[in-house]
């Protein structure tokens, strides 16, 4: 999908006017049509207006929920991330401040309506879940934070006090309080399962895999949306200082549009994690960095750990979303590790065997190779490998720290083959009983194949029993599909 805005020499406030052709308006931003409809979000704003707006928004809420989540979320790219990113710092350049803030507000706008749909999509899909597993506490208090999320998203959506320091600020509190998604979720179908197991319910293990899959990518694609923002708006305008507060009328257009005298002496203390920042940098070193990480973690644990022997014949560069990256390669090589130095205790080895990568850059993907000599597993293990819960370490107990252990959730490797595949991307594992293992991570070449893969929740979909969750291609949306 194209995202542009179109600026209009002639009038420079927000009642700007534009031509559009063969694309959506919404407000001043422009979208393009692709590959999906984009029709029904646009008209999101003029349906609102037939239930007399926010004010009724406490009766009519449910209502409201079920008009975003009938809405399917659109898939960008990361072309369209850095096209954002390069037209606000051409205009910045070109000393147009003010529209270079109107153009990002603009985007906001677009923003507002995407994490609306994607959180209603979310919490409606939500409530076809075992009842059970509903009213577990985890549950009960993550569903509430998507509520409050929703809720305040519609609230400044309808606002007359929408300006980027507001939304900015919004977003960070949403952020924070979506912290502990993953912890949540994870001790919610922990108790679900040991509610089956002793009440000798049938604990569906391939439908709660599939569920999972669709809820996480989800909260993958909100995150990266509202890292990428933080970090765009928040680095374009360090990069070019605002206005000088000595001239009176640009102070005052300053915090027309946004930009308050807090919020340029507090920009050293905001804060913007790497979740979202697209940067184009060496695989091997971000490889590098996330194995002296792991090997930091095992050598505490075993007082040892494998050396690293890394194959590359040209230095491979990707320009995507550094946080996904880690987050695979510490996982992969954490499991690697850990397997390596138990089977070494077991065959009382005393040097660990070398875990080797390879890297190669082909004409359409980037393939990272990963392969440890821990002794593999049977072939009928693998697919329990990517199922929720499912882990061969205690289960961590809720309150104590497990940053230092190297396994206990069992949502490493299902998460990362989900970071992987987020854009289009993909990973595979190959194991020899008794020999070793082999991950396989394919990351697209380019940035325009790097597209979005979300769930797909048109209503037919929603409908289904939870029972009844596939894995075929109409329940997801956007680039290369391999779920």
């Amino acid at each position: 999908m194209n995202l542009s805005i179109l600026r209009h020499a002639k009038n420079k406030t927000n009642n700007s006017s534009f031509k559009v052709k063969n694309g959506v308006k919404n407000g001043n931003l422009i979208i393009r049509k692709s590959n999906f409809r984009l029709a029904t979000a646009a008209n999101t704003q003029t349906w609102a207006t037939t239930i007399n707006g926010p004010d009724n928004f406490k009766l009519n809420r449910t209502d409201y929920m079920k008009h975003y989540a009938n809405i399917q979320p659109h898939s960008l790219s990361i072309k369209d991330m850095e096209r954002f990113r390069a037209d606000c710092e051409t205009i910045l350049e070109n000393e147009c401040e003010v529209e270079s803030r109107i153009q990002v507000e603009n985007i906001s706008s677009f923003l507002v309506n995407e994490l609306l749909i994607r959180c209603a999509n979310v919490i409606v899909e939500n409530k076809g879940l075992p009842r059970a597993l509903r009213e577990n506490d985890h549950f009960q208090r993550l569903e509430a934070n998507y509520g409050q999320t929703f809720d305040e998203l519609f609230n400044f959506k309808n606002t007359n006090n929408q300006n980027l320091t507001n939304f900015n600020d919004l977003l960070r509190k949403i952020k924070n309080r979506h912290g502990s998604v993953i912890e949540d979720m994870a001790f919610a179908v922990q108790e679900y399962k040991h509610h089956c197991e002793d009440s000798s319910e049938n604990y569906l293990e391939k439908p709660m895999t599939k569920y999972l899959d669709r809820f996480y990518m989800s909260r993958i694609g909100i995150r990266f949306l509202i890292e990428h923002h933080l970090d765009a708006s928040t680095e374009i305008y360090e990069k070019f200082p605002l206005v000088d507060q000595e001239n009176e009328e640009n102070d005052c257009s300053d915090k027309k549009n946004g930009f308050s005298d807090s919020t340029k002496k507090n920009k050293d203390n905001i804060r913007v994690d790497r979740f979202g920042r697209l940067e184009k940098q060496s695989v091997s070193e971000i490889l590098e960095i996330c194995y002296e990480n792991a090997r930091s973690i095992c050598d505490n644990l075993y007082m040892d750990s494998p050396a690293l022997e890394l194959d590359i014949t040209e230095n491979v560069e990707s320009t995507y979303p550094c946080a996904h990256l880690e987050y695979i390669f510490f996982e992969i090589l954490k499991n690697a590790m850990k397997a390596t130095m138990e089977r070494c205790e077991n065959e009382k080895l005393t040097d660990p065997p070398p875990i080797k990568v390879l890297i190669r850059q082909g004409k359409n993907d980037v393939t990272i190779k990963i392969s440890d000599r821990a002794g593999g597993a049977p072939s009928c293990e693998i697919e329990k490998w990517f199922d929720y819960m499912y882990s061969t370490s205690p289960a961590p107990v809720l309150g104590c720290n497990t940053g230092s252990v190297m396994a206990g959730f069992g949502v490493g490797l299902p998460l990362s083959k989900l970071y992987a595949r987020f854009l289009s991307g993909d990973l595979d594992v190959q194991t020899v009983n008794g020999y070793g293992t082999d991950v396989y991570i394919y990351l697209k070449n380019k940035n325009l194949d790097k597209r979005e893969v979300l769930p797909n929740y048109r209503p037919n979909i929603q409908k289904k029993s939870f029972k009844k969750y596939g894995q075929t291609r109409k329940d997801w949306i956007g680039g290369d599909f391999k779920m």
